[in-house]
């Protein structure tokens, strides 16, 4: 279940920035890559730089989706 922290900690950040951390994570932590996780801007430039979004989207607090998250791991796969 996502649930965002109090205060507004991740001002807009939605649970699918932490599933593709998380994921990641695991993939390095079991050896399948050496890729190191990405943070939030990293995921949003990768999701630039494949055209899936436009420049604006980088920095900005727009969430993602399962879709956006297969496109960011597949990238990530390749250059590991």
């Amino acid at each position: 279940m996502c649930v965002t922290p109090p205060h507004g900690l991740l001002q807009g950040w939605g649970c699918a920035y932490r599933s593709l951390q998380t994921l990641c994570s695991w993939f390095l932590l079991q050896h399948y890559t050496s890729v190191a996780t990405p943070g939030h801007r990293q995921i949003q430039e990768t999701l630039v730089a494949l055209d899936d979004k436009p420049a604006s989207f980088v920095g900005s607090s727009k969430w993602i989706g399962a879709i956006e998250l297969r496109c960011a791991r597949e990238s990530e796969r390749e250059r590991g």
